[in-house]
This record gives C-alpha cells, sequence and structure tokens, in this order.
C-alpha cells in the first residue's frame, strides 16, 4: 500500500497565523471536497470551533455521487450548519450566504452585527473561489492546484460579515494509507509527490468496486486488471511511444485527471466517516 505524506515548511506557518488569528474569528467556515466529505476534514479545525460558529460548505458538488452528497447532508451532526454546492455556480451565492447567516444567529447579539469569519481548507478544494462567489467579483487568486493561497486576506463580504481566506493546509500524519490516496486524488497534493502507478491502480480497483461499468465504454469489463485498463485508456487516448507501445505514465496521469474532471462519471471516494 502506498503512503502519501506531504507536510511543506509554509503549512506550520500558516498552521501558527491561524491560531494567532482565531481571537477575532466568530465563526469558522470550512471548505470540504463532496467527493470526500470526511477524508478533506482536518482534525485541527475542530479545536478551532471551540466556541464559535461551524459552517461545512461541500464544494465540487457537481463532481460527486449525488446519492452519497444527500446521505451526508441528511445524516450530519446537528453541532455545524452543512450544506453541498459548487462554489463557480452563479446561484450557490444565495444558499452560501443563507448557510453563513443561519450560523451567525446563533450567536450571541453582540457578534451578529459584525461577524469575524475564517475560511479554511484542505489545498485545492476551492476557498477562493467559494469567496470570488460571494463578494461577485475576483478578488483572491484561484488555480486548480494546491498552494496558490500564501497568506492570510481580510475581504469584505457583506455589511455585517468580513472574512479571512487562509492557505490550504493538511496535516503531518495522512493514516490510514487510503486517507492520503483519497486526499492526492482529489488534488490536494501536488503532482510531483505522487505515486502515480499506486495511485491510479487503487482507483480503478475502486470504481470498478463501487460504480461498475464505468469502463464498458472503453471496451473493458469490471474482471479487467488495472494494467489492462491503463492500456486501453492508454491506447484510445493515443498515448504512443515509438514502437506502439503505450506511454504508461502519460496514461496514468491523464486517467487521475479524468476523475479530479468528473470526466469518469459523478464518483464519491467516501462512503461513511469509516472510509470505504
Amino acid at each position: 500500500m502506498v503512503v502519501i505524506q506531504w507536510y511543506p515548511g509554509h503549512m506550520t506557518k500558516t498552521n501558527r497565523t491561524i491560531e494567532a488569528t482565531l481571537r477575532e474569528v466568530d465563526i469558522i467556515i470550512e471548505v470540504r471536497d463532496a467527493r470526500i466529505p470526511w477524508s478533506s476534514a482536518n482534525p485541527v479545525v475542530s479545536d478551532w470551533c471551540r466556541g464559535k460558529g461551524h459552517v461545512v460548505i461541500l464544494n465540487k458538488h457537481d463532481l460527486a455521487d449525488p446519492q452519497r452528497v444527500a446521505h451526508c447532508v441528511n445524516t450530519w451532526p446537528s453541532t455545524s450548519g452543512v450544506m453541498a454546492c459548487t462554489a463557480t455556480h452563479p446561484r450557490a451565492k444565495s444558499s452560501l450566504i443563507a448557510a453563513c447567516q443561519a450560523v451567525i444567529a446563533t450567536l450571541p447579539p453582540k457578534k451578529q452585527w459584525r461577524t469575524h469569519g475564517l475560511v479554511v481548507g484542505i489545498p485545492n478544494v476551492g476557498k477562493s473561489q467559494l469567496i470570488n462567489q460571494l463578494r461577485g467579483r475576483a478578488i483572491t487568486k484561484v488555480a486548480n492546484r494546491p498552494g496558490v493561497t500564501r497568506g492570510l486576506q481580510w475581504i469584505h463580504l457583506t455589511d455585517t460579515l468580513h472574512v479571512v481566506d487562509s492557505p490550504g493546509i493538511l496535516w503531518p500524519k495522512l493514516d490510514p494509507p487510503e486517507l492520503g490516496i483519497k486526499l492526492a486524488l482529489a488534488g490536494a497534493i501536488k503532482p510531483e509527490q505522487l505515486d502515480f502507478e499506486a495511485l491510479c491502480h487503487w482507483l480503478i480497483d475502486y470504481v470498478t468496486c463501487h460504480y461498475p461499468g464505468t469502463f464498458i465504454p472503453w471496451g473493458a469489463t469490471d474482471t479487467d486488471t488495472p494494467e489492462s485498463i491503463i492500456q486501453m485508456w492508454g491506447k484510445r487516448r493515443g498515448f504512443l511511444l515509438k514502437g506502439g507501445h503505450i506511454d504508461r505514465e502519460r496514461a496514468m496521469k491523464a486517467l487521475i485527471h479524468a476523475f479530479q474532471l468528473g470526466q469518469l462519471g459523478r464518483i464519491s471516494l467516501d462512503t461513511s466517516p469509516e472510509g470505504s
């Protein structure tokens, strides 16, 4: 089983900066990936939420299994507000603000007239997209890769709500190994840190088990090995080397990227808080 550990030095600094900012914060707006609603939960956030309001946004809903997302939302603990959305969708803004306002209404009256929120989440989960959608214009940097936001930025959203965007952070020990794999497949870890073969084999095994028939359009069956499916995918995409051999590395990277873009279908990697 592949073990992924990725904890750059700037994440330690970011943790300290966030902890120093908490005294100014009334609510925590935690952005998670709807495909991995539990695996994308940083365990330190529960400590940050003590004595504060807590809103959980399951972003990238358009890429996730809708039945699993609905089950997740319907069974969510009542200690925090939760909603699923796609931050880039134009109609997400009103729902996002409503979710924040519902939690703000539970705060002491003196904190409701001007509320300070902290937006947190793992890398590449869409925090900056969320804030840009709330604000109605691009005010934070956005890119489909981890590590773009590198400092805290206070942003005025409404007359009564100010939020601070924070860089994406992970935690030092990604255990069990499947946790690191799910985070990597969701794009929270930089590509140069990944074992593409191990990730691709895990993804294919998972998809054929939980979403049978996904690879049938390629001429594959659910009993084909991960390697044979990689070969079919590479041939289908024209990833060929001299002599007609498949460029396996290119094929595996493209297959993972296809999952990240939703081209394999709406697939969730978490089935329950305990994992798959």
